[in-house]
């Protein structure tokens, strides 16, 4: 804050000074109010840490999500080309690793799970989907991991990348499998 200086002119010098006002402060002065502050700020730093701890648990949706849509994206550019069988196998096991990696974030003890108990764990974690992956689509997709004569068609890959995209977007974290 500035100081206030009497004026130094001569003709203003018989003018009687200006009296300044007192700073008046910002925190609260009784004890309710400070009360409520302090409370209002614990509030506010439990809020943030808790939304921080959920985005920081959330981030291997994000990167997975970024990895399903960018296949989506590659699916999309290799339809215009002639190619698809081959771009569509790579798909195929780059779809898996990520819903993989995914799965065993979740719980590291679905590791060694394939197949048939793959497509159940998945399930297991989205239990309200409409469209689960234990159908014909998710046994195709096993199918197509495994041996090269069994590929995935253009519109199977396209519906299969929907539906993993979906799952990385809503599925909870404990999952309900028998």
């Amino acid at each position: 804050m500035s100081l206030h200086t009497p004026p130094s002119s001569y003709i203003l010098r018989d003018l009687s000074e200006v009296v300044t006002p007192e700073h008046v402060s910002w925190f609260p002065q009784t004890l309710g109010w400070k009360i409520i502050a302090i409370t209002l700020v614990a509030f506010s730093l439990y809020k943030a840490i808790k939304w921080g701890k959920k985005w920081w648990g959330n981030r291997y949706r994000r990167e997975a999500l970024i990895l399903v849509i960018s296949m989506k994206v590659r699916l999309d550019e290799q339809a215009k080309m002639s190619n698809k069988s081959q771009v569509s196998q790579q798909l195929t096991h780059d779809l898996f690793e990520v819903m993989k990696a995914a799965v065993v974030y979740l719980n590291p003890q679905h590791a060694p799970v394939f197949g048939h108990d793959f497509l159940c764990v998945i399930d297991g974690y989205f239990p309200q989907s409409l469209t689960p992956f234990d159908d014909d689509i998710g046994k195709g997709w096993m199918k197509a991991l495994v041996q090269s004569k069994n590929q995935l068609t253009f519109q199977e890959l396209q519906q299969l990348l929907t539906v993993c995209e979906a799952w990385l977007c809503h599925h909870q974290g404990e999952a309900n499998v028998n």
